[in-house]
């Protein structure tokens, strides 16, 4: 994760290409930059942006310390639960206005930082997509209210039911 700060913008920036996945280490550094953000007192503007080709494909399944987490039990998993909604309920929730530049695929937890965003801007081609439910697993982090929120049940229902790759500029 890379930040730079030009006069009062911060810029943050995944810098795990390709596809900027998220490992255990990398959602735990989000959280802890989050927290200092919303204390910098002169920051007016936060933009997260990725480097390569994609946004995010979500989260890193081939992490060791994520596998290790996600097989340790029921009390690990929700822990690792806990700090995805802290992770998007920081990002939802910064006292300045958060900016959100994507391109290619954006997908899972990247996706979900994507609407928590108070503006999104894509590139043309951008895919928005929330796999978890065909893969099996439990979309949480507090993403289905969110996408509710900003987008209205039509795209909660596209998106968190039907698993449909969404073009956000539709």
């Amino acid at each position: 994760l890379r930040q730079e700060k030009l006069g009062n913008l911060i810029t943050l920036c995944l810098d795990r290409p390709p596809g900027n996945r998220f490992s255990l280490d990398m959602m735990e550094t989000l959280v802890e930059r989050f927290e200092q953000l919303a204390c910098h007192e002169e920051a007016r503007a936060i933009l997260l942006e990725a480097e390569g080709a994609d946004f995010s494909f979500g989260a890193d399944l081939q992490d060791p310390d994520l596998i290790r987490v996600m097989g340790a039990g029921e009390e690990s998993r929700k822990e690792f639960a806990h700090l995805g909604q802290q992770l998007i309920t920081l990002w939802d929730r910064m006292p300045v206005p958060t900016v959100c530049f994507a391109r290619g695929r954006v997908i899972g937890a990247g996706a979900g930082l994507f609407v928590a965003s108070d503006f999104r801007f894509v590139e043309d081609k951008a895919t928005l997509w929330f796999p978890e439910v065909i893969r099996g697993m439990h979309l949480s982090w507090g993403i289905v209210p969110l996408l509710q929120r900003e987008c209205g049940w039509g795209w909660t229902r596209r998106l968190a039911m039907a698993c449909e790759k969404i073009d956000p500029l539709d």
